[in-house]
């Protein structure tokens, strides 16, 4: 890991110390107000964080919880785009939302897993040769050749957000979209969570955005324009809630959040009104 003292999206020194976690600081930029992990991390150890076991824990392994999640995505972008349009999700995962949009759109895909893609590709044959594996700062995508792209709860993994969406909105047709949901620091469960906040775990997230930083992101710094925010809840089951509460919680609850996990609740499906998660649409403008 490389520790990092200026802020990543802005390039501003003046960053508050918030609290550590897991021996991380999480610094806030007073600029721009984006929250970082101090520490970036390698290629390498990314592969290892989101190997098979990524995949496979019982968040991935409950259909019901996730084809809400995706229909709420889909609904998001079926605003925007006209059917048959050319649409990139970047950080594709296991290629579940592609698995719902293709049938609407021209989709291609892309993931730094590779237990994720060959999913992917196993369960999306008829488009498997437009979907392979690549890190997403490392991405050559060409220039305007995507009508919208999609970013599903990806940004939040990234150690440059910055560079990484500045490729992604370069790779979209003048007038394109692109659309995003992360969790943001600025809803009540963070502020009132804070080190306890369930989305609050490096290495996997470092990068935490509020409305603030998603404005100079995507308009003040990229140019783009946002025609679409809005904070929603979401569709988990039981069993993935523990496995994310287990993961901030004092080591005194740890027995009651193993119960939970192991028991027959943890299928139950189950909406979580935190109203922490931004979704957004991104409009690049016709003159960038």
């Amino acid at each position: 890991m490389n520790r990092t003292h200026a802020c990543r999206l802005c390039g501003d020194n003046h960053l508050t110390f918030l609290f550590a976690v897991k021996g991380c600081d999480i610094l806030r930029c007073q600029l721009c107000d984006f929250t970082q992990v101090s520490h970036t991390t390698a290629e390498d150890d990314l592969k290892k964080i989101y190997g098979y076991s990524y995949f496979h824990n019982d968040k991935y392994r409950d259909p019901c919880s996730l084809e809400r999640e995706n229909e709420k995505r889909l609904s998001l972008v079926r605003r925007f785009l006209n059917k048959g349009v050319t649409v990139l999700e970047a950080g594709c995962g296991t290629g579940d939302f592609i698995s719902l949009a293709k049938h609407e759109y021209e989709m291609s895909g892309f993931d730094l897993s590779e237990a994720a893609v060959d999913e992917a590709k196993n369960t999306n044959r008829d488009i498997s040769d437009r979907l392979w594996v690549g890190s997403l700062d490392k991405q050559r995508l060409e220039p305007s050749s995507f009508d919208a792209v999609c970013l599903w709860d990806v940004i939040e993994h990234l150690s440059d957000p910055l560079q990484v969406c500045r490729k992604l909105m370069s790779c979209l047709r003048p007038g394109g979209y692109l659309f995003l949901s992360t969790p943001v620091m600025d809803g009540w469960p963070a502020r009132l969570l804070g080190k306890y906040w369930p989305f609050m775990t490096p290495p996997e997230h470092l990068a935490f955005f509020s409305s603030r930083s998603l404005q100079h992101l995507f308009e003040r710094t990229l140019g783009g324009r946002i025609i679409e925010s809005s904070l929603m809840g979401k569709w988990v089951n039981c069993g993935f809630l523990a496995h994310k509460i287990a993961r901030v919680a004092p080591a005194r609850f740890s027995c009651g959040v193993a119960i939970l996990h192991g028991s027959p609740f943890a299928k139950r499906m189950i909406y979580v009104p935190g109203f922490d998660i931004r979704y957004m649409a991104v409009k690049k403008m016709e003159n960038r």
